[in-house]
């Protein structure tokens, strides 16, 4: 999600279960339709999720060893170690790449209106 959608680590850890609508997730300040290759992994991760914690009260999409059995959101630290870089280096990548696609123009929905 950070790669595909540039999402910061903040929002990866405040994302919860009940965000996630017909391959949607609704973040407090937008919506964000999933691509297929995160649907496909993001599948992957709630099942692995249910069968590692199938009793876990963790509203939190993302739980650990230490957040499985409460109700806390993972760490920044966390986010981190387990996609082995920061997700801010991933969303500068990401930006970086849609500037060179679109040959430096901004997204029709960011150009102001006169």
């Amino acid at each position: 999600m950070a790669i595909f959608h540039a999402l910061t680590s903040g929002q990866l850890r405040i994302l919860k279960t009940t965000d996630l609508h017909d391959g949607r997730f609704l973040l407090p300040n937008r919506t964000v339709l999933l691509a297929d290759p995160v649907r496909t992994r993001l599948a992957a991760y709630l099942d692995c999720r249910n069968r590692r914690w199938p009793r876990t009260a963790n509203p939190h999409l993302f739980v650990s060893q230490v957040t499985g059995c409460g109700v806390e959101p993972v760490g920044h630290v966390w986010i981190n170690d387990v996609l082995g870089i920061t997700t801010s280096r991933l969303r500068e990548d990401r930006l970086l790449h849609e500037a060179e696609a679109t040959g430096g123009a901004p997204a029709a929905s960011a150009t102001c209106s006169a």
